[in-house]
């Protein structure tokens, strides 16, 4: 997993209100504190059984779109005269994955977190 993955990543686990806090492999180990307690849990949006890619799309307010044999995950943001788009490869889920935390990297850009 290459530096800009890692980071996309972490920026992905701020957007759900947590902070990476270790690397087991390639796997994130995310922290969300609630209270005075800290609560960690797995979070991979790379991994398309876990779920966690739907979350984020659902937390960045993200769409997905197919127009003439192309395939964008875009986000509609208020600033902006135009939708941000990030082109995936339709059937690729690590492609429609790296859309999908470029996206909401953005967003996480764009609300100033």
């Amino acid at each position: 997993m290459n530096t800009e993955l890692k980071q996309l990543i972490e920026d992905a686990a701020k957007l759900l209100g947590a902070t990476v806090v270790a690397w087991e492999g390639s796997t994130p180990v995310a922290a969300r504190i609630v209270g005075e307690e800290t609560h960690l849990f797995g979070f991979n949006p790379c991994d398309p059984e876990r779920g966690d890619l739907m979350k984020l799309m659902e937390a960045a307010e993200l769409c997905i779109d197919a127009r003439e044999n192309e395939y964008f995950v875009y986000y509609d943001d208020e600033c902006a005269p135009d939708p941000v788009w990030f082109r995936y490869a339709k059937g690729d889920y690590q492609s429609l994955a790296e859309a999908v935390l470029r996206a909401a990297s953005a967003v996480l850009k764009a609300r100033g977190k």
